[in-house]
């Protein structure tokens, strides 16, 4: 019997433990839903792959101003503009600077809002891999107006604080 209590004992620290966890979990993530609220409109960018290690680069852009960044810099090869396309649709073209020229043809897939990683407008860059091209291209996205660098987690963050 002295085995079935101190069993009994062991669940009730570790279900007691597991809600003292729980509390803090709670509380960064208040603490942490903070600071993400003055940054919820905003429009986020980043290289979602590890850059330089393989074919293909993703670039992601998350936020209200995603299809209009996208429509800045993508020349589609037939087809729409990326804001007149619809979620979960691919589209063949050419991504261009400033300066309207080609830095790389690309693959752009689009995700209309709820139906995204993170819950909001996402497109996806895909272009030739190498730490160069990617880092230039997400320099490029990044001039547009409202976009900003996103933090390292923050898509993932995102995708929490909208129930993803």
């Amino acid at each position: 019997m002295q085995g079935c209590t101190e069993k009994l004992n062991s669940n009730l620290y570790f279900q007691e433990a597991g809600r003292v966890r729980s509390a803090f979990f709670f509380i960064f993530l208040i603490l942490g839903g903070v600071k993400m609220q003055q940054y919820s409109t905003d429009t986020i960018a980043a290289v979602a792959t590890p850059l330089g290690s393989g074919g293909v680069a993703v670039i992601r852009i998350s936020g209200q101003n995603a299809f209009s960044c996208a429509d800045l810099f993508f020349q589609p090869v037939r087809g729409s503009l990326p804001s007149q396309m619809q979620g979960y649709t691919c589209s063949y073209g050419y991504f261009i600077n400033q300066n309207h020229e080609i830095l790389d043809d690309v693959v752009l897939t689009a995700f209309r809002n709820p139906h995204s990683y993170t819950g909001e407008d996402v497109v996806e860059i895909s272009c030739h891999g190498g730490r160069f091209l990617s880092q230039k291209i997400l320099r490029t996205i990044l001039t547009c107006p409202d976009v900003r660098l996103a933090e390292a987690g923050e898509f993932t963050k995102r995708a929490f604080l909208n129930g993803k």
